[in-house]
């Protein structure tokens, strides 16, 4: 987790520019830079991100536990590809959620099952004359966006239940919980996150990130735990730098419980939360290669794990 479009993608790519985090932080693994690794998301010991071929398209990246990282055996895409890792129903291994475009205004939903290696589009969230973008699933439920047509909003899909518009909102980027969904909407100036409760009946404002050359704060995409809704806030115009938010989301005073971690990381990041253990994060960012080296982006875990005050 999470999904997100194609605005924030600018943000990840910017990583790549960005020095390394300091302290103790420990690299898991190391890419290609050139491969230009973004958008990661992980669950239950599956990572995925999106990494750009040789040829100029792009692939699904999936690394399952300690295994080594591989294409997906699916066809690859035109840009980015925005994966979200997320339980699948009745148990078992993570699947992964994202948005497959045919052309820029027909996009749908589709799962890859890393344990199968086969891919399917979740065709009962499929819409005609509609695009369906940003998508986070759990347990065989999806959260999403509809970005043309005349029912533009974000939806939450449960099977059995059909599917409801949780807000008129158009999400960039989505994150699904067990009892709530993260709703993050906007553009590069404002963002607004909000939690939207399965039901559709509670709705939290998390905050509104306002952001100009001049300065301000923007918000990244949000990821749920079983207590916490987790965002990442990049100071903007002058010494750019990430801090990390989260609020628990069961509390009904959210607005006035929000926390902010007690150091930073560097600006842009594209921060990936796992569900335990509390405070640890995941995020590519350069490392640095030894001479002659060809240079790498590294895949790095928060160590000591982020605290909050």
């Amino acid at each position: 987790m999470p999904a997100r479009l194609a605005v924030p993608l600018l943000l990840a790519v910017a990583a790549l520019a960005a020095p390394a985090a300091s302290g103790a932080d420990t690299i898991v693994l190391e890419r290609a830079a050139s491969a230009q690794p973004a958008n990661l998301a992980t669950y239950g010991g599956t990572f995925a991100w999106s990494e750009r071929a040789a040829d100029g398209t792009h692939r699904l990246i999936v690394r399952v536990g300690d295994g080594a990282p591989a294409a997906a055996p699916v066809p690859a895409f035109t840009a980015p590809v925005d994966p979200d890792v997320g339980p699948r129903a009745g148990g078992g291994a993570p699947v992964i959620a994202y948005a497959r475009c045919a052309a820029p205004r027909s996009c749908d939903v589709y799962r890859f099952d890393p344990a199968a290696g086969r891919e399917t589009k979740v065709a009962a969230i499929s819409r005609r004359g509609a695009a369906e973008a940003a998508p986070s699933t759990w347990k065989g439920a999806y959260v999403f966006a509809r970005t043309t047509g005349s029912a533009r909003g974000t939806y939450l899909y449960r099977p059995g239940a059909g599917t409801r518009r949780l807000t008129g909102a158009v999400a960039i980027a989505t994150d699904l919980g067990d009892t709530y969904a993260a709703i993050l909407s906007g553009d590069l100036r404002r963002r607004t996150l909000r939690a939207v409760s399965w039901s559709g009946r509670v709705t939290r404002l998390l905050g509104t990130s306002t952001a100009s050359d001049g300065g301000g704060e923007r918000y990244g995409p949000p990821s749920l735990t079983r207590y916490f809704a987790y965002w990442r806030s990049e100071v903007t115009g002058g010494d750019e730098a990430s801090s990390v938010l989260r609020v628990d989301v069961r509390r009904r005073d959210v607005s006035r419980t929000v926390q902010r971690s007690t150091r930073t990381l560097p600006a842009g990041l594209d921060l990936a939360v796992p569900q335990t253990p509390a405070g640890t994060l995941y995020w590519f960012a350069p490392s640095v290669p030894p001479p002659a080296a060809s240079p790498s982006a590294a895949l790095w875990v928060s160590a000591p794990a982020l605290t909050f005050g």
